[in-house]
């Protein structure tokens, strides 16, 4: 019997899925690949299972979208993907969108078990040079095979003017996802190597005691997914973005609540339009100029230099120096005269004004920003400098830590 039970767990283990390389697919906003990546990579690693949740209209099917279509921008026809609407709610126009099209890649199941065969078949139809990303939106729409049969039942006792009372199937749903769905999904999805990113709606919080607790939570179901997931990330509406007393579009908060780098727990704020979805040039411009305040404000005030030098007391006499200008400087103020004498007696004259602004750029509103990144095909260089940004702001969070005290020490003499 024992030699039995251990030829069996060879024969396990020598099953194990082969290792495939790990592919980083982007969320379509530099600032959330961050986010998802947590330091272990940018945007969704390949091999997991995503939970994506937050209130009604916060941003999830954006996000889902842009995953699927920025995949293909970045793989090519390598990627397969599959979005499973449950609540049957989604009405994007995808082709005006993003130029691309959703016919042929939708589901549309009623229950968990229904979900669980297609996610299933879908990713294991998916070949070895395939990348496959599968969205449910949202697990909430999904009743299991024994509520829709106590459903059915209560229709026919209904129409016959009978009682019906068999019961409820309480935590069912959640029970059967965290003992045989999810176990089941995580072990395909590494086997495969794609993504599986899971909606779930957050609901209003009914049950604070003195006013206090959470605004909105999420059911059981949620939680059966939350063990599961290797990340997972909560989206909020934060401000609307409005033009003319018209909403356009909002600010979307994308934040970690679990994830498997060493940079958990990160935030961005995310501009997003209806019509045109994720803002990733206005995004990223906002992050590397500080546009936007602690809680995702935009400043309306906002305006920044685009590349040159910065305009410090040393850069600003290093540059009449350079340019001969300093003798005739003197003559009319003090060298020691404040940085704002110095600029203005530069750009009084038209040639030292050109000078100056080649040298230290020239100052932009945000809307002006924007324009000449697009303009001038300057969108890859942002986003490098927005990743510049924030490792040098990574570096700086942890610099403090470096200078404490070990608090285990190194021991010697071989103990």
């Amino acid at each position: 019997m024992a030699k039995k039970k251990t030829d069996e767990i060879k024969e396990v283990l020598s099953n194990k899925p082969e290792a495939r390389d790990t592919i980083w697919i982007s969320t379509g906003a530099t600032q959330a690949d961050e986010v998802f990546g947590a330091g272990a990579g940018i945007g969704v690693e390949s091999g997991q299972i995503v939970q994506i949740f937050s209130p009604s209209q916060a941003g999830k099917t954006f996000l889902i979208m842009e995953a699927f279509f920025s995949a293909i921008q970045q793989l090519g026809d390598k990627v397969q993907y599959r979005y499973n609407s449950a609540e049957d709610g989604n009405s994007f126009d995808t082709m005006s969108m993003y130029n691309y099209s959703l016919e042929g890649h939708t589901a549309r199941s009623k229950t968990v078990e229904e979900w669980f065969i297609d996610c299933k078949k879908f990713c294991d139809n998916l070949v070895p040079d395939e990348f496959g990303i599968y969205a449910l939106d949202s697990i909430d729409g999904l009743i299991t095979d024994d509520m829709q049969k106590r459903i059915a039942k209560r229709e026919v006792a209904f129409d016959k003017g009978e009682e019906f009372d068999e019961g409820s199937f309480g935590m069912a749903k959640s029970k059967l996802l965290s003992t045989e769905i999810m176990p089941k999904l995580r072990e395909v999805c590494v086997a495969k190597n794609c993504v599986i990113i899971i909606i779930h709606q957050m609901r209003q919080n009914t049950k604070k005691i003195n006013g206090m607790g959470p605004s909105h939570v999420i059911s059981g179901s949620g939680e059966a997914v939350s063990f599961y997931a290797d990340t997972r990330v909560q989206l909020s509406s934060v401000y609307d973005i409005t033009v003319r007393g018209r909403d356009i579009g909002y600010i979307m908060k994308v934040e970690a609540k679990k994830s498997r780098g060493p940079r958990g727990y990160r935030k961005a704020y995310i501009n997003i339009f209806y019509q045109t979805g994720i803002d990733n040039v206005g995004t990223n411009i906002d992050y590397l100029f500080d546009f936007k305040t602690d809680t995702g404000a935009i400043s309306s005030v906002a305006s920044a230099v685009w590349k040159g030098v910065p305009d410090t007391n040393e850069n600003i006499k290093q540059f009449m120096l350079d340019n001969n200008l300093m003798d005739d400087f003197k003559m009319e103020f003090k060298p020691t005269s404040p940085k704002k004498v110095y600029i203005d007696w530069i750009i009084s004259n038209s040639d030292r004004k050109d000078l100056y602004d080649a040298t230290f750029g020239v100052p932009q509103s945000r809307q002006e920003l924007i324009e000449y990144v697009e303009a001038h095909n300057l969108e890859q260089e942002l986003i490098v400098r927005c990743k510049q940004k924030w490792e040098e702001e990574e570096a700086a969070s942890v610099a403090i830590l470096s200078k404490r005290k070990p608090r285990f020490q190194v021991l010697t003499g071989g103990k």
